[in-house]
């Protein structure tokens, strides 16, 4: 086994919480899970289909700019729940509709 100093490690970054409600520009990549449904229009394999059943899109969105430039934040886009129809919903309209929302800056009556 190697011994390893760190005392000459570099300073640790500082990695506070985005507090709530912070407006950033973002760059979404939906990481492709491979499930397919043909019968929902599931075709090119972006979602997940996790053991329970519950089916999403994992998002990853990297902050453009400003004071947390670089950043990564992660969320799951629930699409379908053997739970039921509002699991999907939450996931699709205010998930999705928020992000509109807040790219676009416009009213959720236009969404």
């Amino acid at each position: 086994m190697h011994n390893i100093n760190l005392n000459d490690a570099p300073a640790q970054k500082n990695f506070d919480l985005i507090p709530h409600g912070t407006l950033a520009k973002v760059f979404m990549t939906i990481t492709p899970g491979g499930w397919v449904d043909s019968s929902r229009d599931w075709t090119d394999g972006y979602p997940t289909r996790s053991v329970s059943g519950s089916v999403y899109l994992r998002a990853e969105f990297i902050i453009l700019g400003g004071e947390y430039d670089g950043r990564k934040v992660w969320s799951l886009i629930g699409l379908h729940s053997e739970k039921g129809p509002i699991y999907a919903e939450m996931g699709q309209r205010l998930t999705f509709s928020g992000y509109i929302v807040t790219g676009k800056q416009i009213g959720r009556a236009h969404v």
